[in-house]
């Protein structure tokens, strides 16, 4: 019996597979088998991710500093964008809350453990571009909410 490669696959039933699996690390398995299956693949794991484990990989890169990462999780519909900045502001990542804040509508107002808002981070921090952006949502927020 011979045995075919699977690459070969539509990339639709590549997709319903990846879909189909029930945990993430079983779409990475798949991703991690072929190159192909990485760049065709890799934004059903982050959807997954932010749909049954709570953006914990948007979370994680923003902790880190990963910009690449929070980008592609925040691609795939991340809803956890403000905690995000929190985090990323926390662990003094100014490139990466500077993404984020980009993001229409993400909640400014999120506050860390301290009960520490974006705003208050930032200006302990001393980035004062961050700040400026915040202070300007918050008009905007209150002009549009």
């Amino acid at each position: 019996m011979s045995h075919q490669p699977i690459w070969p696959l539509a990339n639709e039933l590549l997709i319903r597979t990846a879909t189909s699996l029930v945990s993430e690390a079983d779409i990475k398995a798949l991703i991690l088998a072929h190159s192909r299956f990485h760049d065709l693949l890799n934004g059903t794991l982050y959807t997954r991710n932010a749909v049954c484990s709570e953006s914990s990989a948007l979370l994680w890169a923003a902790r880190r500093g990963k910009l690449e990462t929070v980008e592609k999780a925040i691609a795939a519909g991340n809803e956890h964008a403000g905690v995000a900045l929190t985090l990323s502001l926390e662990n003094e990542h100014e490139n990466v809350a500077e993404f984020l804040l980009l993001i229409d509508g993400i909640d400014t107002e999120v506050r860390n453990s301290n009960d520490r808002t974006p705003l208050y981070l930032a200006a302990e921090k001393g980035y004062l571009a961050i700040v400026q952006s915040l202070v300007a949502k918050r008009g905007e927020s209150r002009f549009t909410g």
